[in-house]
């Protein structure tokens, strides 16, 4: 029996135009780290986020990144990290203009917290917490709704890597069997099926469209997975 519902937020919680959010994200770094060629800063927030994605060591994501980072722009990574901290807390809200409320998924929520489901942000953890609260807003959410959520400075692995689902699951002491995975990404989200979680493919803002190697077991839009979530049995 479902008990637990794991929830992707960019595209999932949060609908999003992705091309326009990475759009104003990289405006407002580039005026953050206003000294640094926009290409180079570019090129180096790509390489660490690579990097992050691949690796595997005990590192956490944010020593990952930091890091990668410096290799490209020799600069203190404590240093660095205080100035992306700043962006996080004074520019990063303009990113917001890129997103918009899913009342099906306020709705969602609402239902699961009212039939006694527990609730988790699983997002892939390329961003440190403060973002991840931001956004949560953005949502129309509160960070109260959820009872842990993934992030750059505490996770060691990023989907679609299984350590990532591991890692989660044991720090939250979840049974795959009785949790389920909910994205919008076709392969990052339903990897998660290989450790024993059901999944749901939430298609409004869905990608990696041409990869279908994991079978979900539901498919819908926001407004479907509503409709299934009243389905469910009250656990309260």
């Amino acid at each position: 029996m479902i008990k637990n519902i794991l929830f992707d937020l960019d595209g999932t919680l949060l609908p999003m135009d992705e091309k326009k959010f990475m759009k104003l994200y990289f405006r407002g770094l580039m005026t953050e780290f206003s000294e640094v060629d926009p290409q180079l800063l570019h090129m180096a927030v790509m390489e660490g986020t690579n990097e992050v994605r691949e690796d595997s060591s005990d590192l956490t994501n944010l020593e990952v990144f930091a890091k990668s980072f410096v290799k490209t722009i020799p600069m203190d990574k404590d240093a660095v990290m205080e100035r992306f901290y700043h962006y996080y807390e004074t520019g990063f809200s303009r990113v917001k203009e890129a997103t918009w409320v899913s009342q099906a998924m306020l709705e969602t929520v609402r239902l699961l917290k009212q039939k006694g489901y527990r609730l988790f942000i699983a997002t892939n953890p390329l961003f440190p917490l403060l973002a991840n609260h931001q956004r949560i807003i953005w949502a129309g959410l509160s960070i109260e709704d959820f009872d842990h959520v993934s992030c750059l400075e505490k996770n060691h692995f990023c989907k679609p890597n299984l350590k990532f689902y591991k890692e989660y699951l044991e720090a939250n002491e979840l049974v795959a069997e009785e949790s389920m995975m909910v994205g919008n990404d076709t392969y990052e989200d339903m990897v998660a099926t290989r450790l024993g979680l059901s999944t749901y493919l939430i298609t409004d803002c869905q990608i990696n469209d041409n990869d279908f190697r994991f079978k979900s077991d539901h498919v819908g839009t926001a407004e479907q997975f509503l409709n299934f979530v009243k389905t469910l049995p009250d656990l309260s």
